[in-house]
Protein backbone atom coordinates (compact mmCIF):
# COMPACT_ATOMS: atom_id res chain seq x y z
CA UNK A 1 0.00 0.00 0.00
CA UNK A 2 1.48 3.42 -0.46
CA UNK A 3 0.67 6.61 0.71
CA UNK A 4 0.67 9.82 -0.52
CA UNK A 5 0.43 13.33 1.38
CA UNK A 6 -2.18 16.07 0.07
CA UNK A 7 -1.62 19.61 0.76
CA UNK A 8 -4.02 22.26 0.91
CA UNK A 9 -5.84 22.43 -2.42
CA UNK A 10 -3.36 20.22 -4.02
CA UNK A 11 -5.19 16.87 -6.21
CA UNK A 12 -4.40 13.38 -7.31
CA UNK A 13 -6.09 11.70 -10.44
CA UNK A 14 -7.60 8.39 -10.84
CA UNK A 15 -9.68 6.54 -13.02
CA UNK A 16 -13.00 7.38 -13.39
CA UNK A 17 -14.40 4.38 -14.31
CA UNK A 18 -14.62 1.73 -11.49
CA UNK A 19 -13.83 3.98 -8.68
CA UNK A 20 -14.82 3.42 -5.39
CA UNK A 21 -12.80 4.25 -2.18
CA UNK A 22 -13.38 4.66 1.43
CA UNK A 23 -12.92 7.62 3.28
CA UNK A 24 -11.82 7.62 6.98
CA UNK A 25 -12.34 9.96 9.56
CA UNK A 26 -11.36 11.26 12.93
CA UNK A 27 -12.22 14.15 15.31
CA UNK A 28 -10.01 15.31 17.84
CA UNK A 29 -11.50 15.02 21.20
CA UNK A 30 -14.45 12.16 20.33
CA UNK A 31 -16.37 15.14 19.19
CA UNK A 32 -19.33 13.43 17.39
CA UNK A 33 -19.86 14.44 13.48
CA UNK A 34 -21.94 13.64 10.08
CA UNK A 35 -20.65 13.67 6.64
CA UNK A 36 -22.61 14.35 3.94
CA UNK A 37 -21.52 13.45 0.30
CA UNK A 38 -24.27 14.54 -1.92
CA UNK A 39 -24.13 13.36 -5.71
CA UNK A 40 -22.50 9.82 -5.11
CA UNK A 41 -23.35 6.54 -3.72
CA UNK A 42 -22.32 6.40 -0.31
CA UNK A 43 -22.57 3.59 2.80
CA UNK A 44 -21.05 4.35 6.25
CA UNK A 45 -19.45 1.67 8.92
CA UNK A 46 -18.79 3.56 11.82
CA UNK A 47 -15.89 6.19 11.34
CA UNK A 48 -15.96 4.81 7.88
CA UNK A 49 -17.71 6.29 4.60
CA UNK A 50 -17.46 4.33 1.30
CA UNK A 51 -18.03 5.88 -1.81
CA UNK A 52 -18.87 5.25 -5.48
CA UNK A 53 -20.42 6.27 -8.48
CA UNK A 54 -20.01 10.16 -7.87
CA UNK A 55 -22.14 12.42 -10.77
CA UNK A 56 -20.43 15.56 -11.57
CA UNK A 57 -18.73 17.53 -8.89
CA UNK A 58 -19.03 16.32 -5.50
CA UNK A 59 -17.89 17.43 -2.56
CA UNK A 60 -17.27 15.85 1.27
CA UNK A 61 -18.23 17.83 4.03
CA UNK A 62 -17.95 17.36 7.33
CA UNK A 63 -20.61 18.53 10.27
CA UNK A 64 -20.44 18.32 13.53
CA UNK A 65 -23.71 15.99 14.99
CA UNK A 66 -27.49 17.55 15.23
CA UNK A 67 -26.68 18.19 19.14
CA UNK A 68 -24.47 21.34 18.71
CA UNK A 69 -24.63 23.88 16.40
CA UNK A 70 -20.08 24.29 16.05
CA UNK A 71 -17.50 22.19 16.52
CA UNK A 72 -15.98 22.75 20.20
CA UNK A 73 -12.79 25.79 20.22
CA UNK A 74 -9.64 23.44 19.14
CA UNK A 75 -10.82 20.58 17.60
CA UNK A 76 -9.73 18.86 14.67
CA UNK A 77 -10.54 16.42 11.47
CA UNK A 78 -8.57 14.20 10.00
CA UNK A 79 -9.06 12.31 7.35
CA UNK A 80 -8.02 9.81 4.60
CA UNK A 81 -9.09 8.10 1.55
CA UNK A 82 -8.50 4.79 0.31
CA UNK A 83 -8.65 3.98 -3.15
CA UNK A 84 -8.66 0.34 -4.23
CA UNK A 85 -6.29 0.64 -7.57
CA UNK A 86 -5.38 -2.28 -10.39
CA UNK A 87 -4.23 -5.52 -8.58
CA UNK A 88 -6.11 -5.24 -5.53
CA UNK A 89 -3.33 -2.48 -4.80
CA UNK A 90 -4.70 0.20 -2.25
CA UNK A 91 -3.26 3.66 -2.81
CA UNK A 92 -3.62 6.10 0.48
CA UNK A 93 -4.49 10.15 0.04
CA UNK A 94 -3.26 11.78 3.54
CA UNK A 95 -5.40 15.10 3.69
CA UNK A 96 -4.40 17.69 5.63
CA UNK A 97 -5.49 18.06 9.60
CA UNK A 98 -8.30 21.03 9.73
CA UNK A 99 -8.33 22.81 12.37
CA UNK A 100 -12.16 22.96 13.01
CA UNK A 101 -12.94 24.86 15.86
CA UNK A 102 -15.77 26.96 16.45
CA UNK A 103 -17.20 25.97 12.36
CA UNK A 104 -20.05 24.84 11.61
CA UNK A 105 -19.15 22.92 8.96
CA UNK A 106 -15.65 22.19 6.73
CA UNK A 107 -15.34 20.82 3.06
CA UNK A 108 -12.66 18.00 3.27
CA UNK A 109 -12.56 16.52 -0.63
CA UNK A 110 -13.98 17.59 -3.70
CA UNK A 111 -14.27 15.14 -6.54
CA UNK A 112 -14.36 16.82 -10.47
CA UNK A 113 -14.96 14.21 -13.13
CA UNK A 114 -12.68 15.33 -16.23
CA UNK A 115 -13.11 12.88 -19.35
CA UNK A 116 -11.71 9.30 -18.16
CA UNK A 117 -10.06 10.91 -15.06
CA UNK A 118 -11.73 12.09 -11.62
CA UNK A 119 -9.71 14.94 -9.98
CA UNK A 120 -9.66 14.59 -6.05
CA UNK A 121 -9.21 17.96 -4.56
CA UNK A 122 -8.03 17.95 -0.80
CA UNK A 123 -10.25 20.80 0.68
CA UNK A 124 -7.92 24.29 1.58
CA UNK A 125 -6.34 24.69 4.83
CA UNK A 126 -6.26 28.87 5.31
CA UNK A 127 -2.62 29.97 6.18
CA UNK A 128 -4.92 33.28 7.62
CA UNK A 129 -4.97 31.98 11.27
CA UNK A 130 -5.62 35.14 12.43
CA UNK A 131 -8.79 35.37 9.94
CA UNK A 132 -12.32 35.35 12.59
CA UNK A 133 -14.18 31.57 11.54
CA UNK A 134 -16.92 34.01 9.38
CA UNK A 135 -13.91 35.64 7.42
CA UNK A 136 -11.68 32.12 7.32
CA UNK A 137 -15.42 30.69 5.81
CA UNK A 138 -15.71 33.74 3.06
CA UNK A 139 -11.83 33.19 2.20
CA UNK A 140 -12.34 29.22 1.58
CA UNK A 141 -15.79 29.59 -0.06
CA UNK A 142 -13.79 32.49 -3.10
CA UNK A 143 -10.78 29.98 -2.95
CA UNK A 144 -13.03 26.65 -4.04
CA UNK A 145 -14.83 29.00 -6.74
CA UNK A 146 -11.73 29.97 -8.37
CA UNK A 147 -10.59 26.28 -8.25
CA UNK A 148 -13.69 25.02 -9.83
CA UNK A 149 -13.13 27.23 -12.84
CA UNK A 150 -9.58 26.65 -13.33
CA UNK A 151 -8.97 29.99 -11.75
CA UNK A 152 -4.92 29.69 -11.32
CA UNK A 153 -3.78 33.10 -11.97
CA UNK A 154 -4.88 34.86 -9.14
CA UNK A 155 -4.93 38.51 -9.62
CA UNK A 156 -3.92 40.48 -6.90
CA UNK A 157 -4.57 44.65 -6.23
CA UNK A 158 -4.19 47.47 -4.35
CA UNK A 159 -7.38 48.33 -2.31
CA UNK A 160 -9.15 51.11 -0.62
CA UNK A 161 -11.99 50.16 1.91
CA UNK A 162 -14.48 53.26 2.42
CA UNK A 163 -16.23 52.90 5.43
CA UNK A 164 -19.61 54.56 6.26
CA UNK A 165 -20.12 56.35 9.56
CA UNK A 166 -22.80 58.80 8.76
CA UNK A 167 -25.91 59.61 11.48
CA UNK A 168 -27.84 56.91 8.74
CA UNK A 169 -25.20 53.84 9.36
CA UNK A 170 -26.55 54.31 13.04
CA UNK A 171 -29.62 53.62 13.06
CA UNK A 172 -29.67 51.83 9.63
CA UNK A 173 -27.06 48.90 10.66
CA UNK A 174 -26.94 47.16 13.66
CA UNK A 175 -23.66 46.22 15.14
CA UNK A 176 -24.02 42.25 14.30
CA UNK A 177 -24.58 43.09 10.47
CA UNK A 178 -21.70 45.61 10.23
CA UNK A 179 -19.15 43.53 12.07
CA UNK A 180 -20.46 40.59 9.35
CA UNK A 181 -19.93 43.21 6.75
CA UNK A 182 -16.44 43.56 7.99
CA UNK A 183 -15.55 39.79 8.18
CA UNK A 184 -17.05 39.31 4.25
CA UNK A 185 -14.67 42.01 2.86
CA UNK A 186 -12.04 40.69 5.02
CA UNK A 187 -12.37 37.35 3.93
CA UNK A 188 -12.11 38.47 0.33
CA UNK A 189 -9.70 41.05 0.81
CA UNK A 190 -7.34 37.79 1.94
CA UNK A 191 -6.99 36.29 -1.41
CA UNK A 192 -6.73 39.64 -3.81
CA UNK A 193 -4.78 41.67 -1.79
CA UNK A 194 -2.12 38.99 -0.69
CA UNK A 195 1.34 41.30 -1.34
CA UNK A 196 -0.61 44.60 -2.13
CA UNK A 197 -1.24 47.24 0.19
CA UNK A 198 -5.05 48.05 1.52
CA UNK A 199 -5.82 51.26 2.64
CA UNK A 200 -8.40 52.65 4.99
CA UNK A 201 -10.36 55.76 4.77
CA UNK A 202 -14.39 56.66 6.49
CA UNK A 203 -16.89 59.19 5.34
CA UNK A 204 -15.25 61.78 7.74
CA UNK A 205 -12.50 64.08 6.73
CA UNK A 206 -11.68 63.52 10.93
CA UNK A 207 -10.50 60.33 9.91
CA UNK A 208 -6.93 60.83 7.82
CA UNK A 209 -6.27 57.98 5.21
CA UNK A 210 -4.31 55.15 6.76
CA UNK A 211 -2.80 51.90 5.79
CA UNK A 212 -3.53 48.65 6.78
CA UNK A 213 -1.16 45.80 7.93
CA UNK A 214 -3.25 42.64 7.06
CA UNK A 215 -6.83 41.59 6.07
CA UNK A 216 -7.92 40.41 9.39
CA UNK A 217 -8.10 44.08 10.69
CA UNK A 218 -10.67 44.73 8.49
CA UNK A 219 -12.56 42.02 10.41
CA UNK A 220 -12.47 44.28 13.37
CA UNK A 221 -13.46 47.83 11.99
CA UNK A 222 -16.23 48.19 14.45
CA UNK A 223 -13.59 48.32 17.44
CA UNK A 224 -12.30 51.49 15.64
CA UNK A 225 -15.03 53.22 14.46
CA UNK A 226 -18.37 54.12 15.71
CA UNK A 227 -21.54 55.93 13.60
CA UNK A 228 -21.30 59.72 14.30
CA UNK A 229 -23.70 62.40 13.54
CA UNK A 230 -22.20 63.55 10.58
CA UNK A 231 -24.98 64.27 6.74
CA UNK A 232 -23.64 63.04 3.71
CA UNK A 233 -19.55 62.16 3.14
CA UNK A 234 -17.29 65.05 3.66
CA UNK A 235 -14.13 63.10 3.31
CA UNK A 236 -11.33 63.69 0.36
CA UNK A 237 -12.19 60.76 -2.25
CA UNK A 238 -9.76 62.07 -4.67
CA UNK A 239 -7.25 60.92 -2.23
CA UNK A 240 -7.82 57.26 -3.85
CA UNK A 241 -5.64 56.58 -6.96
CA UNK A 242 -7.70 55.74 -9.91
CA UNK A 243 -5.45 52.57 -10.47
CA UNK A 244 -6.87 50.78 -7.16
CA UNK A 245 -9.84 49.58 -6.43
CA UNK A 246 -12.55 50.25 -3.63
CA UNK A 247 -14.76 48.17 -1.13
CA UNK A 248 -17.40 50.71 0.10
CA UNK A 249 -19.27 49.17 3.30
CA UNK A 250 -22.42 51.72 3.69
CA UNK A 251 -26.06 51.40 3.61
CA UNK A 252 -26.52 53.62 0.39
CA UNK A 253 -23.90 55.34 -1.86
CA UNK A 254 -23.36 58.63 -2.17
CA UNK A 255 -23.00 60.02 -6.30
CA UNK A 256 -19.61 61.56 -4.69
CA UNK A 257 -18.83 57.86 -4.48
CA UNK A 258 -20.24 56.57 -7.91
CA UNK A 259 -18.41 59.27 -9.85
CA UNK A 260 -14.94 57.71 -8.49
CA UNK A 261 -13.68 55.93 -11.81
CA UNK A 262 -11.84 52.80 -9.50
CA UNK A 263 -13.60 49.46 -9.79
CA UNK A 264 -15.39 49.24 -7.15
CA UNK A 265 -17.98 46.88 -5.00
CA UNK A 266 -20.18 48.27 -2.32
CA UNK A 267 -21.47 45.55 0.88
CA UNK A 268 -24.75 47.29 1.82
CA UNK A 269 -26.82 46.53 4.95
CA UNK A 270 -29.87 47.80 2.78
CA UNK A 271 -30.78 46.66 -0.44
CA UNK A 272 -30.66 50.14 -2.93
CA UNK A 273 -33.54 52.20 -3.75
CA UNK A 274 -32.22 52.96 -7.47
CA UNK A 275 -30.33 50.22 -9.48
CA UNK A 276 -26.94 52.34 -9.61
CA UNK A 277 -25.23 49.95 -11.56
CA UNK A 278 -22.22 49.30 -9.28
CA UNK A 279 -21.53 45.92 -8.21
CA UNK A 280 -23.08 45.29 -4.93
CA UNK A 281 -23.78 42.27 -2.09
CA UNK A 282 -26.78 43.38 -0.07
CA UNK A 283 -26.78 41.61 3.55
CA UNK A 284 -29.83 40.59 3.86
CA UNK A 285 -31.17 37.90 6.71
CA UNK A 286 -29.94 34.97 3.84
CA UNK A 287 -26.97 35.90 3.07
CA UNK A 288 -26.22 36.57 7.05
CA UNK A 289 -27.27 32.95 7.92
CA UNK A 290 -25.13 31.88 5.52
CA UNK A 291 -22.02 33.22 6.49
CA UNK A 292 -23.22 32.51 10.15
CA UNK A 293 -23.45 28.66 9.41
CA UNK A 294 -20.64 28.61 6.88
CA UNK A 295 -22.70 27.75 3.74
CA UNK A 296 -20.37 27.87 1.21
CA UNK A 297 -22.70 27.06 -1.64
CA UNK A 298 -24.73 30.13 -0.95
CA UNK A 299 -21.71 32.04 -0.32
CA UNK A 300 -20.40 30.94 -3.93
CA UNK A 301 -21.92 33.54 -6.16
CA UNK A 302 -21.73 36.57 -3.52
CA UNK A 303 -18.50 36.20 -3.01
CA UNK A 304 -16.82 35.83 -6.58
CA UNK A 305 -19.19 38.70 -7.62
CA UNK A 306 -17.07 40.75 -5.32
CA UNK A 307 -13.75 39.47 -6.34
CA UNK A 308 -14.48 39.70 -9.99
CA UNK A 309 -15.78 43.21 -9.58
CA UNK A 310 -12.66 43.97 -7.97
CA UNK A 311 -10.42 42.68 -10.05
CA UNK A 312 -11.63 43.92 -13.57
CA UNK A 313 -12.96 40.50 -14.31
CA UNK A 314 -16.70 42.05 -14.17
CA UNK A 315 -16.15 45.25 -16.03
CA UNK A 316 -18.02 48.41 -14.62
CA UNK A 317 -20.71 50.42 -16.33
CA UNK A 318 -19.75 53.95 -16.80
CA UNK A 319 -22.02 56.19 -14.89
Amino acid sequence: MSVIRLGSNQTYDVAREGFSARLEFDVSGDVAFRVEIPAAESNRRGNTWWIRNPQGNTEVTVFPDSSRGEFPSGAKVYASVVIQGAGNQEITLQLPTYPIGGLRSIPVLHLFPAGDLLRLQAGDVSNDSSLDTEASGIRSALGRSMDKDGSTDVTRVNVTVLVDKTASMKFSTDRDTFETMCSFAAGVLSVLSSGHSISLMTSSSSDPRVRVENPEEISSLSERFTPVREVGWNSDLYQIPPDESVVVISDDIPAEVLKLPNRMHVLSSRKPLVDHRTSTTHFDPMLISAIKNHDQRLLAAPVRQMFDALTGSAPREDH
